[in-house]
């Protein structure tokens, strides 16, 4: 049973995850895309959406986030140069230590404060793309 509560809470982080970042892809105009926005949903993928989350949180958000600010005057004051690379890949690594038996415990709360940081950078340069 508890099992089954963990695993329903986990699904439910990476559907809001999947969310925020469909929500951000969307936004940015799509000569800057490197995905489309629903390529965020194959996250929900077991085991693949572990590489697919990879891939697009390290690699194509913030790269597509740069071109964009790099054609509107420059990466605004709030968000890291590198456009969230540097938390996307601290997240990722921690992700992977989730999976060592006795430190999991310890590298949870890393996790979880990398995807928050990860996520937060997402949204302030969604915010940054409206304004």
């Amino acid at each position: 049973m508890v099992e089954m509560i963990g695993g329903l809470i986990g699904l439910g982080v990476m559907i809001m995850i999947a969310a925020k970042l469909n929500e951000a892809l969307r936004r940015l105009p799509e000569k800057y895309r490197h995905v489309q926005p629903g390529y965020a949903w194959l996250i929900l993928i077991p085991l693949a959406g572990f590489v697919i989350l990879l891939n697009l949180l390290v690699s194509k958000m913030p790269d597509s986030f740069s071109r964009y600010f790099a054609d509107h005057g420059g990466i605004p004051e709030g968000i890291d140069e590198d456009c969230g690379k540097k938390w996307a890949t601290y997240f990722m690594y921690s992700t992977i230590g989730m999976f060592i038996p006795i430190a999991n415990f310890v590298v949870m709360f890393f996790w979880f404060y990398y995807m928050v940081k990860s996520i937060g950078h997402v949204k302030k340069a969604t915010d940054a793309i409206s304004a």
